[in-house]
């Protein structure tokens, strides 16, 4: 009997601390869950935390490289302007001597136009491939037609092209209606001028050779075309393009004999020079250029005439 109490006793005891470990257990297993809960919420503002952070440091980042580029433009921007700047940089001398350069007057684009589009195709294909070709044997392109089949307005076109193209060096447009662009007695000082707007790099050499040789416009038309276009353009590389419109509309055949002969001279002795010049057909130019040039009709001027722009004067 005391045996069978002894052993009540010892189950007794034996549930309860079977009773007791399995509390405590069911305890730890909250606290376990608690605790996962708590880390699970502290990881997500971690994580929320980290999202801010990177999305500020990354519009700054942003920020800043757009910052950095627009200065980076900036400064490049500048910097090209200084070094134009440096280019045409002139003394004092220098733009005194680019003064005594008299200049013709006379503004051609207030006379002539430009092709309107879709107008003079042929006749320009046919100035575009001399224009490009380098290995022309004809430096001087006379587009020759009668009076109003718009010789001046293919001119206009070309010039602003090649203007824009930045091989145009001068362009002079002759008017009978002119008493200063009827002869050409300004034609080199203006050229010259000219040649130091489109291609301002040469305007020191231009204006050494105007200070070495103070009475030049008082030298002969083939010594002033020399001295102030074709030795400047010898500093040049690239092809440089002249433009010469109405050459007929000299009045003096003499003058037009001795600039023919001047400028058939210069494109010898310059490869990089070329010239487009346009006139009505004259013998005396003709008889000069010779060889050297290509001779060209407004061949579709029936097809364009409807679609040209009306001009004042003659072309």
């Amino acid at each position: 009997m005391h045996d069978t109490v002894i052993n009540l006793q010892a189950k007794r005891d034996r549930k309860r601390g079977f009773f007791k470990s399995f509390s405590k257990m069911k305890i730890d297993a909250g606290e376990i869950l608690k605790l996962n809960r708590d880390i699970e919420e502290r990881h997500r503002h971690l994580i929320e935390a980290l999202g801010v952070f990177t999305a500020v440091h990354v519009q700054v980042i942003e920020e800043s490289t757009k910052v950095i580029e627009e200065s980076t433009k900036v400064i490049e921007k500048n910097t090209k302007v200084i070094e134009e700047n440096t280019k045409v940089l002139l003394t004092d001398a220098d733009a005194s001597a680019m003064l005594q350069l008299p200049i013709v007057a006379f503004a051609a684009s207030s006379v002539h136009r430009t092709c309107l589009k879709g107008t003079r195709e042929a006749v320009l294909q046919t100035i575009w491939r001399w224009a490009n070709d380098d290995t022309s044997e004809k430096p001087i392109f006379w587009l020759c037609d009668i009076a109003g089949s718009g010789k001046s307005t293919v001119a206009m076109s070309v010039a602003e092209s090649w203007r824009e193209k930045g091989v145009l060096g001068g362009r002079f447009f002759f008017s009978i209606s002119s008493s200063e662009a009827s002869t050409t007695e300004k034609f080199c000082s203006t050229i010259a001028r000219d040649l130091v707007h489109h291609i301002p790099e040469l305007a020191p050499d231009v204006a050494g050779a105007v200070k070495r040789n103070l009475s030049v416009m008082r030298s002969s038309l083939d010594e002033q075309f020399k001295t102030l276009i074709t030795d400047p353009l010898l500093c040049r590389q690239g092809r440089v393009i002249l433009v010469i419109d109405a050459l007929d509309e000299c009045k003096s055949t003499s003058q037009r004999r001795e600039l023919v002969e001047t400028l058939s001279t210069a494109v010898q002795a310059n490869k990089n020079l070329t010239i487009f010049m346009t006139s009505r057909p004259d013998p005396v130019i003709d008889a000069v250029l010779g060889p050297l040039s290509i001779k060209s009709k407004l061949e579709d001027r029936l097809h364009d005439m409807e679609s040209c722009p009306k001009k004042r004067g003659r072309s």
